[in-house]
Order: structure tokens, then sequence, then C-alpha cells
């Protein structure tokens, strides 16, 4: 009479066909990326996704850092300059450096994974003390 088994009883096979079209099946609707993910590529990814953002955090100041990983998540200029209150003019700016910073490296180390590209690089802490919050 409870609930506590309510998500299996009313829950329905992905297999089951979809509407009248028998030859179809909900699994079929499904993105490819929901059971097709090797685990192997995932960790990968994500280990290959965790050393850039460190390349990229070790070699941008904080105001590049954090216009790029909002460029990254979609923001347009307009809400990056409300969420970090700088200026359209900064903004564009910090992109270029980020633009120019990222292509030195790679014409020197081929990769922003690469072993070789120095972990520490000596960087002013100071100039945009408001966008630590940001950019963590």
């Amino acid at each position: 009479n409870g609930n506590k088994h309510k998500a299996l009883n009313d829950g329905i096979s992905l297999y089951s066909h979809v509407g009248s079209d028998e030859g179809r099946t909900i699994i079929e609707l499904l993105p490819d990326e929901a059971g097709t993910i090797d685990p192997q590529d995932w960790v990968e990814t994500k280990d290959v996704n965790e050393r850039i953002k460190e390349v990229l955090r070790n070699h941008l100041s904080l105001l590049e850092f954090a216009v790029i990983t909002l460029l990254l998540q979609g923001y347009s200029n307009g809400e990056i300059e409300r969420e970090i209150g700088v200026g359209s003019k900064a903004i564009d700016n910090a992109r270029t450096r980020v633009r120019l910073k990222l292509r030195r490296l790679l014409l020197e180390y081929g990769s922003l994974i690469s072993p070789r590209v120095p972990a520490t690089v000596r960087k002013r802490e100071d100039l945009y003390m408001p966008l630590k919050a940001v950019a963590k």
C-alpha cells in the first residue's frame, strides 16, 4: 500500500514499443551517449579536461581564465559583463590574449597536455581580486 515501490510499479521498459509503431523502441529514441560511453574513453576525456583546465589556470590571468571559462560554458559577452563586472572591451582583450597565449603554447609544446608544458608560471595575483570567486 505504500509508495516505496511506486517507481518500479509505474516504470516502463526501455525496450517497449513506441505508440503504434511496432518497429521502434524507447531506447532507440535516446541519444547515443546514454549507453555507448566506453569507460576508458570517459576516464581519458576527464583526465584530458582536468589537465587542460590546470594549464589554463596556470598560464592565464584570473580575468582571462574567468572569460574563457564562461565562454566555454556558452555565456555571451553581455552575460560575461554582468557576471564579472568588466566592460566588453576588457572581455574582448582578454579573449585575444587567451588566443595568443594558447597559440604560443601549442606552437612551443605541440599540445596543451604535453608533459613539457610548465606547471607553474609567474603571474600577478593582485590584479583581479574580485574575480577569484568566478575562477574557482
